[in-house]
């Protein structure tokens, strides 16, 4: 897989376009794509075919359709809605598969995406509009990068220096925001707060085990250094 490290070093430290990852950049087609399909099926098809594949409780529940909870990731009623989970992709996408690698990455990102449409499913009443979007994926996204990029900054075209975590929190709040604003019910902010939550504790997780193997193999490395030399006798 190729690394990406150094190019995510250079768009800490200074801003410039972070680097497009495979499944970053195959997600961000997919999100063009979603608003797309969704935007010709609201105009031109009859009855508006974005209810076969937009997270409705009263739909899922009732009419058996199981397939929503997947299908209403790639779903768009608004361009704010696409532009804003593309936003926080771009930005913050390439830490999270730069550790996981690809096909966990994806796994991890439509995942959470599912989870956040399953929570809103349980918690809303049948009669709330639906739910649409990654935008539960973003947010356990948001989770991971506030831990990956702890102590890290960014600078806007020459500006003072903005901690990274500051930039995190506010496109959280909007994400939140926007759920809110459009599905009109407090149990959005739940189904990606509880994402959220999660993407701390997984890299957390990934981060304590990645650094006890790097302490070990040190360890490791220096008793194997010792060993050699421990049996030597040096001339008197």
């Amino acid at each position: 897989m190729k690394d990406y490290s150094e190019n995510a070093y250079r768009a800490q430290r200074k801003w410039r376009f972070p680097p497009l990852t495979p499944c970053v950049k195959g997600m961000l087609i997919a999100i063009g794509a979603g608003f797309l399909m969704s935007f010709f099926a609201a105009q031109y098809s009859e009855g508006d075919a974005r209810r076969y594949f937009v997270m409705q409780p009263a739909l899922f529940w009732g009419s058996g359709w199981y397939w929503l909870p997947l299908t209403a990731v790639f779903v768009y009623f608004n361009i704010g809605n696409a532009i804003m989970n593309a936003t926080v992709l771009f930005i913050e996408g390439y830490r999270l598969e730069s550790v996981l690698g690809p096909v966990k990455f994806l796994g991890f990102f439509i995942g959470n995406g599912v989870l956040g449409n399953l929570l809103f499913a349980f918690l809303a009443s049948s009669s709330h509009a639906g739910m649409e979007g990654i935008s539960a994926g973003n947010a356990a996204l948001l989770g991971c990068a506030m831990v990956l990029s702890r102590g890290s900054e960014y600078r806007f075209w020459g500006l003072a220096p903005v901690k990274a975590w500051i930039i995190q929190g506010i496109l959280l709040v909007i994400l939140i925001w926007n759920a809110c604003q459009y599905i009109g019910t407090l149990w959005s902010a739940v189904s990606l707060l509880v994402p959220f939550i999660l993407g701390v504790l997984m890299i957390r997780r990934i981060r304590r085990n990645m650094y006890g193997k790097s302490k070990r193999r040190k360890s490791q490395t220096a008793g194997g250094t010792a060993s050699r030399f421990e049996n030597l006798e040096f001339p008197t």
